[in-house]
This record gives C-alpha cells, structure tokens and sequence, in this order.
C-alpha cells in the first residue's frame, strides 16, 4: 500500500509496476472538490508494455454553503425562501430555495475568489416579509463566504382590545392586558384609554 499526490497537472506517473491487479482510491481532495472514496480496480498486463494502462479519474466541485435562513422572531430556521444570485453586474447567475434546514448553497464553480457579489430574496413562506435589498458578498481564498446567517422578519399586525361592562355594556378604562408569545418570550402591556381601547401596535 502506498500513497501518491498528483501534480501541478493533476498526473500520477507509476513507473515499473509488477503484472497483477491494483485497487486505489482518493483519500484526500483540494479544497472545493468532494472526496470520492470509492475503491477502483485495475490490472497491469503484458499489453500494458508496449501502451501504458492510462487511467482518467474526475472530481466533482462541491457546492458551497452561503448562509442559514433563520426567523428573527424565534429563531428557527426557514426553508423554501428563494434567492437570486447576481454578479457585480447585477446578472442572475444563479436561483434556488433554502432546503428543510434553512441552508442555502450554490455550485462553487460559479464564483470567482475576490469577485463581487450580491444575493437577494425573491419570495419567503407568507408570514415573512419579503427582503428584496441587495446583499453584497465575496468568496474568499479559501472558499468561503463571509455570510453566515439571514434573518427573515416577520410580518406585523395590530390587535385591538375592546373592554367594556358585560352588563350595561360601558366602557372600561384603566385595564392593564398583557400579550405573551407562545413561541418566544416576548410580551409586552397595554393599558385601556378613556374609551376602554387599547391597540397593540406591530406584533
């Protein structure tokens, strides 16, 4: 058993091998590129004097992992928010939704290290507003990206608290009502005006 590096050329040249069968396989890939670890066969024969066995190995770029979409309410993460990849040029280079983990990712091979770049929502479930500002970000030396999470807001209403008397039907002020968050902590107070009203605002 003996290990081997290809070169510049992406080559391994094994000179001298005795007839007889081989396996090998790839215990270490550059960055950008997955790692297939599958054990191939081959066999040196005596054909294989006259014309070297040539064999052609390919590895498949990764795809790179740009951000997690989460809740800023709770949290959790969010899938199905779709995204536009554009160039400094602002041309869509690439579309596609976050999966059920709330990840997006992208072919690797469509950026450029120290390239430009910008992402944008195009659609989120319904609860959420929609972000259409564009994001700018670079892919790194090293193949990362500096984006690592993105929250998505959700969209606000107004609730309105009536209080009255159950008998004369008069309105009530001076009557302190709390809203708590079944998902979170968040709570907030409200106190009735004069006319037994009370409005809690953006929730």
């Amino acid at each position: 058993e003996s290990e081997y590096v290809t070169d510049e050329n992406g080559v391994i040249s094994l000179d001298s091998l005795p007839f007889g069968k081989y396996y090998y396989k790839e215990i270490e890939a550059p960055k950008g590129y997955e790692l297939d670890d599958t054990m191939y066969s081959f066999e040196i024969t005596k054909s294989h004097v006259k014309e070297p066995l040539k064999i052609e190995v390919t590895n498949k770029l990764i795809d790179i992992k740009l951000f997690t979409k989460t809740d800023a309410f709770n949290s959790e993460v969010i899938p199905d928010c779709e995204f536009e990849i554009l160039d400094k040029d602002q041309n869509v280079i690439y579309k596609d939704k976050t999966d059920d983990k709330g990840e997006f990712y992208m072919p690797i091979d469509l950026l450029t290290p120290g390239e430009i770049y910008y992402y944008k929502e195009v659609s989120a479930p319904d609860i959420y507003q929609l972000n259409e500002d564009l994001h700018e970000f670079i892919l790194n030396d090293d193949q990362t990206v500096s984006i690592t999470e993105v929250e998505n807001l959700r969209k606000t209403s107004t609730i309105k608290i009536n209080k009255s008397d159950f008998l004369g039907g008069q309105k009530i002020p001076n009557c302190t009502f709390r809203l708590e968050s079944l998902e979170t902590d968040f709570k907030v107070e409200g106190t009735t005006d004069e006319n037994g009203e009370y409005y809690f605002e953006d929730i």
